[in-house]
């Protein structure tokens, strides 16, 4: 039996930050050579590709439950386009 009632859960995904954990990924398996560490990288690309882009093509900050809401700021397009140029370097 649970006594303790639980926190709330954040589950949303941002673009700023996946930005910058597609960048460390993708450099960290780029020194360590291993081509099936670059995949969770390349999948969360094509996730923000994907889901985190509205109707219009524009890049947007928050991913929650099916809705794409608040359009990007500078950072999340700073940190989503390092990662994607780290993921890049790393394919090469």
């Amino acid at each position: 039996m649970k006594k303790r009632i639980h926190p709330a859960k954040d589950d949303k995904i941002l673009a700023d930050w996946n930005g910058l954990m597609i960048a460390a990924l993708a450099k960290g398996a780029g020194h360590l050579t291993g081509l099936s560490l670059l995949m969770l990288p390349a999948k969360q690309q094509i996730l923000i590709l994907n889901y985190m882009r509205g109707q219009d093509h524009r890049l947007y900050h928050r991913y929650r439950e099916g809705e794409c809401s608040v359009r990007a700021f500078l950072d999340d397009h700073a940190f989503f386009a390092w990662g994607l140029i780290e993921l890049y370097e790393a394919t090469f």
